[in-house]
């Protein structure tokens, strides 16, 4: 698999799957913008597997822990929580009919 542009530049200290396996997220030390999200296993087509596919829009410095879970409120949205440096912990929901964070 070649590195995609959108790939860190820094070490990734942790990585998620979707409990559905069509995305897996990595988390990262970049000074800024450090989740990143990426196709996983969608049917059967192999030539997306691995595509950048979205980054959380916020600032989110030095992460350092990260995982999906099965969301609470609507089973069409993923739910991921990020643990950061600062000690910090966030909690996002992407929406995919909408295909926000």
């Amino acid at each position: 698999m070649k590195k995609e542009k959108d790939a860190h530049s820094r070490i990734i200290w942790g990585i998620t799957w979707s409990h559905d396996n069509t995305l897996f997220a990595t988390a990262s030390r970049e000074k800024s913008k450090s989740i990143k999200v990426w196709k996983g296993v969608v049917n059967t087509d192999k030539s997306e597997f691995g595509k950048f596919y979205s980054e959380l829009p916020e600032e989110n410095p030095s992460a350092t822990a990260i995982r999906f879970f099965p969301s609470l409120v609507r089973s069409d949205n993923y739910s991921l929580i990020v643990g950061l440096e600062t000690g910090d912990i966030r909690v996002w929901m992407f929406s995919k009919a909408q295909e926000t964070w």
